[in-house]
């Protein structure tokens, strides 16, 4: 088989160091939230009680998030590498790994919370979920498949390129190797 040359996404730290950021405002909030609670009349949005949780729920997340892109910001491999073989993904802390192209019957883009990503149908979603040890990233690829059918999904979030780019990318590639 020709052997085509390899199309390389390597990791942005820039836009991982702008979602750090983001994360260390929303861990400054939740602190806020927790040890001095904005004042107000409203019953509900300065119920104390209710702005402890939400402040100590947003220390957690975005602690964790912090941390998850922080790793991955040291992480030397690429994002994602396209070939004959299929799609590497090492974007985000769930990545997939390698994906054949013999797996993929699809991949479409989709919106939640006002979030756009990529997700990669494949005829065998159950080899994905099983191959996967760590109980947190288990229940996140579990989440979305439940959600959307397939525990794959790809975010340029983290990648040098946009997530127009990477769609489109991914869509010609796909028939590019599908048709070999």
């Amino acid at each position: 088989m020709n052997q085509e040359k390899e199309i390389i996404i390597p990791l942005s730290k820039a836009k991982m160091a702008l979602l750090m950021f983001a994360c260390f405002v929303f861990v400054a909030l939740g602190v806020c939230f927790v040890f001095a609670p904005p004042q107000g009349n409203h019953a509900i949005y300065n119920n104390p009680y209710i702005l402890f949780v939400i402040g100590i729920a947003s220390i957690i997340l975005f602690t964790f998030f912090a941390i998850l892109y922080i790793k991955k910001m040291f992480d030397p491999k690429p994002g994602l590498i396209i070939n004959n073989q299929g799609i590497w993904d090492n974007a985000t802390a769930v990545s997939a790994g390698l994906i054949p192209w013999k797996d993929i019957l699809s991949i479409e883009e989709v919106e939640a919370y006002s979030q756009k990503f990529i997700l990669v149908v494949v005829s065998n979603p159950e080899e994905y979920l099983n191959k996967v040890t760590n109980s947190f990233k288990r229940k996140a690829i579990e989440a979305n498949f439940k959600q959307y059918g397939t525990p794959i999904s790809i975010s340029a979030n983290g990648l040098k390129i946009s997530k127009n780019q990477l769609i489109k990318l991914l869509i010609e590639q796909s028939k590019k190797y599908k048709e070999q």
